[in-house]
């Protein structure tokens, strides 16, 4: 996304939203069973100096459910924000800044690399069909959701 204009513009907000087909970025998502489009929305400010870019992703996510490992579809919303820093500004010490600091090589927003990264760092650890989901026997595998079994299992 160019923010060239918006650079140089007495506009202080850009809003944008838009939504990803594919991934056509550098970012390997081969085993994320992701579930076409990612839709996101977010926010450029600009104050002074430094430029903000707060930025918000869902999308739906394929997974095994961790304790019964049947196909579950998560809905995942993340936002999170970032410090615009041109490459050719001094870098601040990184310990001193809350943020995330994103390094732009020129006036253009690598809007697909930011959101695929996002994404990546959004899915979820460990998925769960529901909260009462009872998983698998350890013995013998049954789903217990289904049935019980006869394995003596000590609690």
């Amino acid at each position: 996304m160019d923010i060239s204009g918006f650079k140089v513009s007495d506009e202080r907000v850009l809003e944008f939203t838009g939504s990803l087909k594919q991934n056509d970025s550098e970012y390997d998502t081969k085993n994320l069973d992701i579930q076409y489009p990612i839709h996101y929305k977010g926010r450029l400010i600009r104050l002074d100096e430094d430029m903000d870019l707060d930025i918000h992703i869902s999308y739906d996510l394929h997974s095994p459910c961790s304790r019964c490992l049947k196909d579950v579809v998560t809905h995942v919303d993340y936002g999170t924000s970032f410090i615009l820093v041109s490459s050719q500004e001094l870098m601040v010490d990184e310990d001193e800044i809350e943020e995330e600091v994103l390094y732009l090589k020129d006036d253009t927003l690598p809007i697909e690399d930011i959101v695929m990264s996002l994404v990546i760092t959004s899915v979820p650890f460990k998925v769960i069909c529901n909260e009462d989901c009872q998983g698998l026997c350890s013995q013998c595998g049954q789903d217990l959701n289904e049935e019980n079994c006869n394995c003596n299992l000590e609690v």
